[in-house]
């Protein structure tokens, strides 16, 4: 997660949060297919508590 964290800081990933969840899901052995399913499922609202 640190190794995706200093690629988006480096300019080198553009990410908005969704493939960064999915990495993180599928590295604690999340299958990929559910895992892309269920992040973006999520509600960005809920998420910042808008």
């Amino acid at each position: 997660m640190v190794g995706l964290l200093e690629c988006v800081n480096a300019g080198t990933w553009a990410d908005d949060g969704t493939r960064t969840a999915i990495a993180a899901l599928i590295a604690v052995g999340v299958d990929d297919g559910l895992a892309v399913t269920r992040a973006r499922r999520l509600d960005r609202s809920e998420c910042i508590g808008a």
